[in-house]
This record gives structure tokens, sequence and C-alpha cells, in this order.
């Protein structure tokens, strides 16, 4: 049988930060890759954060100017898919599993 060594990270993120974040993100990987773990799984919406709690200002019939700025700041600091910050922040797994 082969066996799968993985690793679930509970760490949090730098809220809203997503460099920050992502520096947190590679050293967590580097930790768990130097464990063993050859799958790291990290909580969903790790970067930049899951807006758990968060209503962006809004309310039946609008929204008010605060919620639109933190939602604005949420969205700034979000991650595209594909992108070359994906590409950048998967060489850190990369070179955990020995790979180029």
């Amino acid at each position: 049988m082969d066996v799968l060594p993985v690793a679930v990270v509970q760490a949090g993120p730098v809220v809203f930060q997503r460099d920050p974040t992502l520096e947190r993100l590679a050293g967590r990987v580097a930790e768990a890759a130097a464990l063993g773990a050859r799958f790291i799984l990290f909580p969903e919406a790790f970067v930049p954060a899951y807006p758990w709690g968060l209503r962006f200002g809004t309310r039946v019939g609008g929204r008010i100017e605060d919620g639109r700025r933190t939602f604005e700041r949420y969205w700034a600091n979000a991650i595209e898919v594909p992108s070359p910050t994906v590409d950048e922040n998967g060489r850190p797994a990369a070179r955990s599993a020995g790979a180029r």
C-alpha cells in the first residue's frame, strides 16, 4: 500500500494582506515539507482571508461606503487564477517536493 504523508495547516492569514500572507504560506509549506509532508492543505480562502462575518456594508436595498471600501480591499488582495502570483507561490511547494 502506498502512503502519502499529508499536513493540515491550522494557521491564520494576515487579513487582507496578500504578500505577508503568502510569506506565511511559504514558511508553513517549508515546515510541513521538512516534516515529510507531500500534500499540504490550507484553510479555505487563506489568501487574502475568509471573510466570515463580514457583510461588506450590505443591507436590504443598499450598501454603505465603508462596506464598499472593505470589499475593495478584500478584492485588491485576492489572487487571480491563473496568474504569475500563482506560479510564483507554487515554487516553495515544488522546491519542498524536490521538483524543478
